[in-house]
């Protein structure tokens, strides 16, 4: 049995007898920082052949690959082959240092995916809601989902663009739904921020 605590520490225990198998603490990762939110449970990834057996689990703005039978980390697991988690500000359409991103709820697998949604704010500067994959064994970047679309994206002539205006947010907090027979990612999000009060700038499709 796997979840997390409140900490975000992952926690293994014996499904039938209640024994501790292995706690992960992330805090050990990143400078001893200890990190509490709020954490819809872990992620469960294993091969097609049932080897490399691993727990998902996403601390603020980074996802950490662990051992599933050992509760060790996974190195190296990121977007580049010195990681040791995938960096959630990068590979998105802000520049990493402005990014700002939780994740409350964690992603979902299909094959080889690990499939990501987010949880950023709703104000003036909030970073977009996009939704990303990357690749289960390594970390590295697959793709990119922009929920709010760029130009010469499906939908982005219905948006009516504004000069100086910010947009972001438009982000699945929720959660994510697959449909594995189709290969589709289901996936519903609050508002798109153009301006916090003012909300006649976030009306395109």
């Amino acid at each position: 049995l796997f979840f997390n605590t409140p900490h975000m520490k992952t926690v293994a225990l014996d499904a039938a007898t209640g024994e501790e198998i292995w706690i992960f603490d992330p805090a050990e990762y990143n400078e001893g920082q200890v990190f509490r939110s709020r954490s819809r449970g872990v992620v469960y990834w294993e091969d097609e052949s049932g080897n490399n057996q691993r727990i998902f689990n996403a601390v603020r703005d980074r996802v950490y690959a662990i051992d599933a039978l050992t509760g060790k980390l996974i190195e190296p697991f990121g977007q580049d082959s010195e990681s040791s988690f995938i960096d959630l500000r990068k590979d998105l359409p802000v520049p990493p240092e402005l990014a700002d991103i939780e994740i409350t709820t964690q992603g979902a697998v299909y094959k080889n995916y690990l499939i990501i949604p987010g949880r950023q704010g709703e104000g003036n500067t909030s970073t977009p809601g996009d939704i990303r994959a990357y690749n289960a064994l390594t970390g590295e970047f697959e793709w990119i989902f922009n929920t709010i679309p760029l130009e010469g994206q499906y939908g982005y002539d219905t948006w009516e663009f504004e000069e100086n205006m910010h947009y972001g947010a438009a982000k699945p907090w929720g959660g994510i739904t697959i449909d594995e027979g189709r290969g589709w990612v289901f996936a519903a999000t609050g508002s798109a921020a153009g301006e916090f009060i003012y909300g006649g700038a976030r009306e395109g499709e």
